[in-house]
């Protein structure tokens, strides 16, 4: 039972919270950024609970999910992924929580009743941790046990069988080379949760992984796509690069605080630009860096610069990150390489310099980022020695 329906003249006479709850509409799309179905939620507005409790939000690390895929594709396992249908619902609250039903619902719940809450709603602060405390149970249940790197990932180990089990909210990945003992899991868990099992990997948290042979390449062009409509560039002119070779920006031409305008739409630029360079490009890293430094003092220059990156990204927009399932690897299976460079104290303001560094596994790179060092250098061997250690 998620909720039980009470009066609310019941509880004129106590001290207890009531917060409002709200519905949410969503429209899921696949890969293709095609609809595939309408969704609504009753969620709570918890930002006005006065004790929210632990917040918690179980979420594996995007550099986990590429390693796990890296290491299945290089060593042919299957990947699955899947689905907990209203994931939180599942755990319980540990103490009540009263909710007024969004207006509109009067209809199906009556008028003056307020919903008491025992399941965690969407929308309540410790939601996340309590579902993430209640799934992690009964992966250990299971014999499965959480990675030391990320409390999201589970694995499991019997002879020379292995599975490799990550959420993200409510989204599973599943990775291993035993069919059988990948059923034995969802029979285990489908006794105490509504879990769908949505076939290969192929479109998960908004990354498109798809076969090119034994590879797999994982890109986002669906999202790319709806990011240069929103932005009216689907048919700008393609560059070559996200960046001019030698690009800077003159920080005596820029203002000390952007219009509100130009401000907002640096922010949306840079967001969209951020998710992908998250997740699939990581040749963006340093471009997005450099510009996020001047989004408070954004400009028409600094905007046209961010929309030179979205003209590269609309040029190569089917590419992405290719994991390998016979990778040139001399030193032998699953090795992992890192590359490391810098520049020499090239940000005027500061005198620091930009390093960056990126670590493939099986050949696909699967941890990258661009950034000034934390602390000023006087040489290029200097500011290398300061960096290696950074990328190890």
């Amino acid at each position: 039972c998620v909720y039980t329906l009470i009066d609310e003249e019941d509880l004129k006479n106590q001290a207890v919270e009531i917060i409002d709850g709200k519905i949410v509409f969503k429209l899921k799309v696949d890969e293709f950024s095609n609809p595939v179905r309408h969704k609504a939620r009753v969620v709570a507005r918890g930002f006005q609970e006065s004790d929210q409790g632990d917040t918690f939000a179980p979420m594996a690390h995007p550099i986990t999910i590429r390693t796990i895929v890296a290491l299945a594709v290089a060593n042919g396992w299957w990947m699955r992924q899947g689905d907990v249908k209203t994931a939180y619902l599942n755990a319980d609250l540990p103490k009540p929580v009263y909710l007024r039903p969004p207006k509109g619902l009067e209809p199906l719940i009556g008028h003056g009743k307020i919903m008491l809450l025992r399941k965690a709603v969407y929308g309540l602060g410790a939601s996340g941790r309590l579902w993430w405390q209640t799934f992690t149970k009964k992966n250990k249940e299971f014999g499965m046990e959480s990675i030391t790197a990320d409390d999201c990932v589970f694995k499991l180990t019997r002879g020379n069988s292995v599975l490799v089990v990550a959420i993200v909210v409510d989204d599973i990945l599943m990775a291993g080379n035993d069919e059988e003992l990948r059923q034995e899991y969802f029979k285990f868990m489908r006794q105490f949760f509504e879990v769908s099992d949505d076939g290969d990997l192929n479109f998960y948290l908004g990354v498109h992984y798809k076969r090119d042979g034994d590879d797999v390449i994982a890109n986002q062009t669906g999202y790319l796509e709806r990011v240069l409509k929103r932005f009216g560039m689907e048919h700008c002119k393609p560059a070559a690069s996200p960046m001019p070779q030698g690009f800077s920006l003159n920080p005596d031409s820029l203002p000390e605080q952007g219009t509100p305008e130009d401000v907002a739409e640096m922010r949306a630029l840079l967001g969209s630009l951020m998710y992908l360079q998250v997740w699939t490009r990581p040749e963006i890293s340093y471009a997005v860096n450099y510009l996020a430094s001047y989004t408070h003092r954004a400009n028409p220059s600094t905007i046209l610069a961010a929309k030179r990156v979205l003209r590269y990204l609309s040029a190569t927009r089917e590419k992405g990150i290719r994991f390998n399932r016979h990778p040139d690897n001399a030193v032998g299976p699953n090795a992992m390489k890192v590359y490391a460079d810098t520049s020499d104290a090239d940000c005027e303001t500061t005198a620091k310099s930009t390093g960056g560094y990126i670590i493939t596994l099986n050949d696909a790179p699967i941890v990258w980022k661009s950034g000034r060092l934390p602390l000023v250098t006087l040489s290029s061997a200097e500011s290398a020695y300061v960096q290696l250690p950074l990328a190890c």
